[in-house]
């Protein structure tokens, strides 16, 4: 639920007043003050929560966002939100029960509304973990925390599309986001945590393709990205060349099968471990300091750290326990999940008699069965593809992927990655099919948006 204004009007009719608006919204994410209140919360759920053990989250973000419907010809859009919500976590230890509950607000209507009900619903014992801290404070707060004029990020896209225009690239619709998000924790011990970050964010659709954009703030955020374009088909193969046994993902295709081929093997739990290739080399570190993600501790209060996930020979962690757990929303309690995805870089160039895949997505039929949709062009000189198709058993990946292949490349989803080699794949790639041959009722893209 958002609270604040959603303006939609042209950016020149509202740069004038929004610095007032967005100026008192902001002032609301000061962190210093958000953990006072939060400790005056728990001072107050301690008391109504007899012997459980309480631990209180909140987050609070303010983003504006400009976009275009129609490239330069028609004037930007602009909208401003705001959004506040707070969580409750209870947990018996003796009786092997725990509650949750959020809403939006923080104020004490709110915090009774959610001890009410996360006390009356009470379930398992959540196994995800419980910080301790003896009066420990900690901070994760980075310096820039503002958001820029509508009239700085309108004149940031109108650069965007023209860089891509000069590049004989169309952007039809587009948009730039930027955020500041204040969050908080407390719990019982004394254990305070507060962590405040602006990120920067653009999509764009370019050649029938999402291209998506991210860094910390609008003053990085690369104004070339959309004008950048792989080979254009010219010489589409009508069958696989004979020699090209195998596929190399190149930066951007690896970025959107490595995050979707982790989450398939996390889904296999401990039931069984996969074979993996000396290429398969991942670890989750939500301390990468090139991620938009991640920071100095996780959504439960507790130190974040590195796991190696596979060591190009077999699987070495999961990404589960402290310093994992995160939360999609303030509505959700923390759970593992993956932060930054950081693929080993390798060394050698690509093979001879290899499809460079420059795009790739992800339809997923059943655990066992994927369609790989892959554009790109064939090694030596061979001529570009687009909408090719290879069915692959998602388990069967990891041990086909031989090689790492030159530095790794950061994505805003998430994904630092080199391109990867996968051995055996050209064989089973068609070049007859075409993007429509996929059914979008039967199969839902993994790998379709931000």
């Amino acid at each position: 639920m958002e609270h604040g204004s959603s303006d939609q009007t042209s950016a020149s009719a509202t740069d004038k007043r929004m610095p007032h608006e967005v100026e008192k919204l902001t002032r609301t994410l000061e962190p210093n003050e958000r953990l006072d209140h939060l400790a005056t919360c728990l001072r107050i759920a301690r008391s109504v929560a007899g012997p459980r053990r309480v631990e209180l989250y909140s987050r609070a973000s303010i983003r504006a966002r400009v976009s275009c419907l129609d490239g330069a010809h028609e004037a930007p859009i602009v909208h401003v939100g705001f959004e506040d919500g707070l969580a409750v976590r209870l947990a018996d230890i003796a009786g092997g029960t725990s509650g949750f509950a959020a809403c939006a607000g923080s104020g004490p209507g709110s915090l009774q509304w959610m001890l009410d009900r996360a006390l009356r619903f009470s379930r398992p014992l959540d196994p995800t973990g419980w910080a301790d801290g003896a009066d420990v404070v900690l901070t994760d707060r980075e310096p820039v925390a503002h958001l820029p004029s509508p009239a700085a990020m309108g004149a940031w896209l109108e650069t965007a599309i023209a860089n891509a225009g000069r590049a004989g690239i169309s952007v039809r619709s587009s948009w730039v986001e930027v955020a500041v998000t204040a969050e908080s924790f407390a719990a019982d011990g004394g254990l305070l945590a507060s962590r405040r970050r602006s990120r920067a964010w653009a999509l764009a659709m370019v050649e029938g393709r999402p291209r998506f954009l991210g860094a910390p703030t609008l003053d990085v955020l690369d104004a070339s990205g959309w004008a950048r374009r792989g080979e254009e088909p010219h010489a589409t193969p009508d069958r696989r060349p004979p020699s090209a046994k195998s596929i190399v993902l190149l930066p951007e295709a690896a970025s959107a099968l490595v995050p979707a081929l982790v989450r398939a093997l996390r889904g296999l739990g401990g039931t069984s471990k996969v074979e993996v290739g000396p290429g398969w080399r991942i670890a989750d570190d939500p301390l990468e300091p090139r991620s938009l993600y991640g920071g100095w501790f996780d959504d439960a209060g507790f130190p974040a750290r590195r796991k190696l996930l596979w060591d190009g020979r077999t699987e070495t962690g999961r990404i589960d326990g402290p310093g994992h757990l995160r939360r999609g929303s303030y509505r959700d309690p923390p759970s593992p999940m993956a932060t930054s995805l950081v693929v080993a870089a390798g060394g050698g160039d690509p093979p001879t008699a290899a499809l460079l895949v420059e795009d790739l997505r992800v339809h997923p039929i059943d655990s066992r069965a994927w369609v790989l949709e892959l554009s790109g062009r064939v090694a030596g000189g061979g001529g570009s593809f687009r909408g090719a198709m290879a069915r692959v058993d998602p388990l069967d990946l990891p041990r086909r992927c031989v090689a790492a292949l030159g530095e790794a490349r950061w994505f805003p989803k998430g994904v630092l990655t080199p391109a990867l080699q996968f051995e055996g794949l050209g064989d089973q790639v068609s070049f007859t099919g075409s993007t429509s041959s996929v059914s979008h009722r039967r199969t839902k893209s993994l790998t379709s948006g931000p």
